[in-house]
């Protein structure tokens, strides 16, 4: 009877009587690994939590209400993670044994190594002007301490041009140019010697005087002349003559030597001119040398989507970066200039305009492009030239881009072609014919925005599940088609931005918590289009990429980061925005993803379109960021029942943690509204 009232006595017990205990997923992890943390005994109460590291606390959080959640360590050693609920109070211990990689198979790039093209060590017999190319794995610098060396240049891209001069000098001495990338120097070594010095004869002599001719009294001058005229004093034993194959250069011969004339240098280049002076069989020389133009709108980069083209079909685009006073960019070409208004081209980002330009073929040959920017008074400082290859055009399919496209239920063939195509076969495994379709279908998307500046058509053609293709054939080229399925969220490693771990990962002057969400996005973008690797886990892409972050570390410049990284990695991209919804469908459907600024401020990645077309779906690295901006948009899970049900919170998504460390939670998967999205533009990510 008494071991009866006992079990009534504990069975009326009220459930908040149960002990507060801590769990975690496992007593030892590795570091790089989630620690899953579960609190029992606390239902419906808040908890605080705080963890040591040793006797060192590492963080202590504010009361909440979430009883499950992750910490991700940052060093090795045995964690106290403290739970406190109420009165109550209890702890959990677990270590962190071992480091561990993010990717055991990623290959990493070789970082910093820089070369110069020519000879490391050069030797000036006198002062004299340079241009090297700098060969880096990043960006780079160069610096001297050496104030008779003059730089021109002092930083660049890998294939950018160092232009450096000295002074003369009349006793020899060293000096170094110190060019930096990454975490590498090159140190350029520059020698000079005296220049030689007029001697006079003191002894007497019976023999024939020898014939003389010297420039200021020496052998030979250096100037620098510019749009300017000077005199220049010549004495000689007898009659002298000059002559010069320096177009920029003119001069008259006065009572006392040379009246001289150097047209002002308005190119992009460094250059050095020449005057010989002879008497008898004496020479002196006049060296004038002149900088790059330094007044007017500068371009200073320029790269092409491509080196080769086929006249009138290839999509032909040129990326330049330009200074902030650039009202227009001309291309001239083939003795036509095509002119680009900035308000129509370029975005401005930090402290340069980024441009993104069609280039029109009208012919086929080789091709010499001239790329100017002007300021409002029409004036133009540096240049870049750019060549380009351009063949006869033929009805053919590109190489490499006969893809069969699985996302979700929808099977595609998509592929691009010449514009002069208008029609395509496709052939089984026997290279039988399956199905042929032409223009006249109406399945032809072409490329770009204005017909006139067409070079190529897109072809997005819905197949049946049980139609596999193995070859596509466009006139006489054929190409076999590859198969290519969408990869998932599911499929991929999903990275949360404020779950604690990334809070020491420097991202240039910031730190990838802080900063780091386009970085995150992309990364998440390349892993579904297939990429693999350390060189795309979200650390290496800050450090390749740091350079895209804005100068007060406040964000990315989210079109310089994928336009670098499109170079790269080789997936088509562009600066301007889609913000078409039949484009932004058409383009998933082909393997596409995107990125865009979710809310004011924070980037997510778009990794695919919903079986009805109407909404996307969204891979966000901070959530809490998104909830907290979005104002009335609505976000949106997909629940077991099949049907779309609205989330309050981040916590009503299914699979979201909450991260302890921060109070905020951790990578999410979610849909929005197509409406809401296109509205706000997406950027290109697209396998080639």
């Amino acid at each position: 009877m008494k071991k009866l009232f006992f079990m009534l006595i504990v069975l009326l017990l009220p459930f908040s009587a149960l002990a507060l205990e801590a769990e975690v997923s496992s007593a030892v992890v590795a570091l790089g690994d989630a620690v899953q943390v579960t609190v029992t005994g606390a239902e419906g109460n808040l908890c605080s939590y705080r963890l040591l590291l040793g006797n060192k606390e590492v963080f202590s959080g504010e009361s909440v209400p979430c009883h499950q959640g992750i910490l991700h360590p940052r060093q090795e050693g045995n964690y106290t993670l403290i739970v406190s609920c109420g009165e109550e109070e209890t702890d959990v211990s677990f270590t962190v044994s071992q480091k561990v990689h993010l990717s055991e198979t990623g290959v990493a790039l070789t970082e910093g190594s820089i070369s110069v093209e020519g000879k490391q060590s050069t030797v000036f017999m006198q002062g004299d002007m340079r241009t090297l190319t700098v060969f880096a794995s990043g960006p780079w610098t160069a610096q001297t301490h050496d104030d008779f060396i003059t730089l021109f240049d002092t930083c660049g891209r890998s294939g950018d041009r160092l232009t450096f001069s000295v002074k003369e000098t009349d006793e020899n001495r060293q000096g170094v140019i110190y060019i930096k990338s990454g975490a590498d120097t090159l140190p350029l070594d520059i020698r000079q010697v005296a220049r030689l010095q007029e001697t006079v004869e003191e002894e007497l002599s019976l023999t024939e005087e020898t014939s003389h001719i010297f420039v200021e009294g020496q052998p030979f001058l250096m100037t620098k002349l510019n749009g300017e005229e000077t005199d220049v004093i010549v004495s000689a034993s007898g009659e002298w003559n000059a002559v010069s194959a320096d177009d920029f250069l003119s001069f008259t011969q006065t009572d006392e030597g040379l009246s001289l004339y150097a047209d002002e240098n308005d190119t992009p280049y460094a250059r050095q001119g020449s005057i010989a002076l002879s008497c008898g069989n004496e020479q002196a020389h006049i060296y004038v040398l002149q900088p790059p133009m330094v007044q007017g709108a500068r371009v200073e980069s320029v790269q092409l989507n491509m080196e080769e083209a086929t006249a009138w079909q290839d999509t032909l685009l040129a990326r330049a970066e330009t200074s902030l006073d650039a009202e227009k960019l001309v291309l001239s070409m083939d003795g036509l200039e095509e002119t680009y208004p900035a308000q129509a081209y370029a975005l401005k980002a930090d402290d340069m305009l980024l441009w993104q330009v069609d280039i029109p073929i009208r012919s086929a040959g080789e091709k010499t492009l001239l790329f100017a920017a002007e300021d409002q008074d029409g004036n133009s400082d540096q240049k870049q030239l750019a060549s380009l290859s351009v063949k006869q055009e033929k009805a053919a399919l590109v190489p490499g881009t006969a893809v069969l496209t699985s996302v979700g239920s929808r099977h595609s063939l998509s592929f691009v072609t010449t514009a002069s195509a208008k029609n395509a076969v496709v052939l089984d495994g026997q290279g039988q014919e399956m199905a042929s379709f032409s223009a006249s279908d109406g399945k032809l998307a072409f490329a770009g925005e204005g017909a006139e500046k067409e070079r190529y058509t897109q072809w997005t053609l819905e197949m049946g599940k049980d139609m596999q293709p193995a070859f596509l054939q466009v006139g006489d080229s054929r190409e076999q088609v590859q198969m290519r399925t969408v990869l998932t969220p599911r499929d991929i490693a999903l990275y949360s931005q404020t779950d604690g771990w990334w809070r020491d990962k420097k991202y240039s002057i910031s730190e990838l918590e802080t900063s780091g969400c386009a970085v995150f996005s992309l990364a998440h973008a390349l892993q579904l289009l297939g990429y693999t690797g350390e060189e795309i886990t979200p650390e290496k892409l800050a450090k390749t990429y740091a350079v895209a972050l804005m100068k007060d570390g406040s964000g990315t410049m989210n079109s310089s980061l994928v336009g670098r990284a499109g170079d790269d990695f080789g997936f088509r991209t562009r600066y301007e925005l889609y913000e078409n919804k039949n484009t932004i469908r058409d383009k998933a459907a082909e393997g596409a993803v995107f990125t865009f600024s979710v809310v004011n401020g924070h980037i997510a990645c778009v990794a695919g379109i919903s079986e009805d077309g109407e909404k996307c779906l969204i891979i966000d690295s901070a959530p809490s960021a998104t909830f907290e901006r979005k104002g009335e948009e609505p976000v949106y899970f997909l629940g077991t029942d099949g049907q779309y049900h609205t989330a309050a919170t981040p916590a009503d998504i299914p699979g979201t943690a909450y991260c302890i460390e921060t109070n905020s939670y951790g990578c999410a998967v979610y849909y929005m509204e197509m409406d809401y999205v296109a509205r706000r533009g997406v950027r290109l990510i697209q396998p080639r």
